[in-house]
């Protein structure tokens, strides 16, 4: 009998979450998501390498995503392109591939190095 009740109470719980957030989207509609902030270097190859001084600027760099060199170093999408593509964020923009004067204003990119003591 006590296994019954944590059962029903577990779906009814479960169900009842579920309503709830349905609901609460036709309310008040999903909400968006502005921006993505990426701190990382590994997972996040967002292509800020100067041209002049990288191969991530050549041939065969960016064949997949964006369809041409952007200077990433992947090819295709990263995880952080994945992550936004499932929060309904906009993909975050290669450096050179969009107008830097006009969103210089909107962007911030951060740089962050660890270093590590080796004994």
């Amino acid at each position: 009998m006590y296994f019954l009740m944590k059962l029903f109470l577990s779906f009814f719980l479960f169900f009842g979450g579920i309503n709830g957030v349905m609901c609460s989207n036709q309310l008040f509609g999903p909400k968006k998501t502005p921006k993505l902030f990426v701190f990382g270097d590994s997972y996040a190859d967002t292509g800020n390498t100067k041209p002049n001084n990288t191969e991530a600027w050549k041939f065969p760099y960016g064949i997949t995503f964006p369809g041409k060199p952007s200077g990433r170093y992947s090819d295709g999408l990263t995880n952080t392109d994945f992550l936004a593509k499932v929060l309904g964020a906009k993909s975050p923009y290669l450096y050179r591939t969009h107008g830097r004067k006009k969103r210089a204003k909107k962007r911030n990119e951060f740089c962050l190095r660890t270093i590590q003591s080796v004994q």
